[in-house]
């Protein structure tokens, strides 16, 4: 039985944007399958695991009642469902899958707390049947329960999880490629994604030097206009974006951009912190925006791993 699926009809995006995520990156699965009958084998695992480590009892789905000592553990359990999380446009033969944890812990005054774990697939899996590549995986939990389920992806599927870094690069492409897409007509209503979450109408790039005494970091925050305007100028002199920006800082503050690393960007698409390996998606911006900053990142988690390989 292959974990290649069908995909229901829903959008994950819609619940994806207006949120802040920390984000992961993940070596190749081994044995991972994402029918029905292997994802809820996997649920009894993660419940296992969480119930085990953090002492919590699995509340009975139809009675609902405690059978322990309220003394003797740490909340209860509600569910943990590991679902098929299809997103429209998403390119690869695996679909997306998120796990959901519902605890109630005695301490939280909350009544139930919600942990969420999105796990993205690469485009070009692996040629043997049995590994494929999740490789980015974006975070809101609890951290004892993501370091619970984490730990018991870890075992069951022989694979590492470590805080996403991405080359400086990787920013400075998509905010190339980002800006270039700025005088085009916005996406109509079918083409968008909208909710209630914070509108990011402006443009920042953040660049730290490391191992100094003297500036370490310099942020930039422009407005659309003033940003358009620059990139008038890059396309008429045929060079970046970027270069635009270091010349125009230097030209009117004397603070050579050259010697700094980008680390942070933030756009009307993403926000993206590669030191605190955070990402936020802002919504009434385009689908196929944020499909490709997602798929960017995945590919250069791999492109990254094939060169440290090498």
């Amino acid at each position: 039985m292959t974990g290649r699926s069908r995909r229901p009809a829903t959008d994950g995006l819609l619940q994806l944007v207006g949120k802040s995520y920390d984000a992961y990156r993940c070596t190749d699965f081994y044995g991972f399958r994402t029918d029905r009958r292997s994802r809820h084998s996997y649920e009894e695992g993660i419940t296992a695991a969480l119930c085990t480590v953090l002492r919590l009892e699995k509340l009975d789905q139809d009675s609902k009642k405690k059978s322990q000592s309220a003394n003797e553990i740490n909340g209860y359990l509600e569910s943990v469902q590991v679902n098929l999380y299809p997103i429209e446009g998403w390119d690869s033969p695996y679909t997306p899958i998120e796990i959901v944890v519902r605890v109630k812990f005695k301490r939280n005054t909350a009544p139930v707390s919600e942990s969420k774990i999105i796990m993205l697939p690469i485009r070009e899996q692996p040629e043997a049947d049995v590994l494929c590549s999740y490789p980015l995986l974006l975070v809101r939990a609890k951290s004892v329960v993501w370091k619970t389920a984490s730990l018991w992806v870890k075992k069951a599927f022989d694979c590492h999880i470590v805080e996403l870094q991405v080359k400086p690069n990787t920013l400075v492409s998509i905010v190339e490629w980002w800006s270039s897409r700025l005088f085009e007509t916005p996406p109509g209503e079918s083409d968008a994604v909208t909710g209630r979450g914070h509108v990011f109408n402006k443009f920042e790039l953040e660049f730290q030097v490391p191992n100094t005494t003297g500036i370490s970091t310099f942020t930039l925050s422009m407005s659309i206009s003033d940003l358009m305007s620059l990139y008038g100028v890059a396309k008429a002199s045929k060079t970046t974006l970027i270069e635009v920006i270091r010349a125009h800082i230097y030209s009117t503050m004397k603070v050579k951009l050259a010697a700094f690393i980008l680390v942070r960007i933030g756009t009307p698409v993403v926000y993206l912190d590669i030191n605190k390996s955070k990402l936020k998606l802002f919504t009434n911006t385009s689908k196929a925006l944020i499909v490709r900053v997602l798929e960017d990142l995945c590919e250069a988690i791999i492109q990254e791993r094939i060169q440290n390989s090498a």
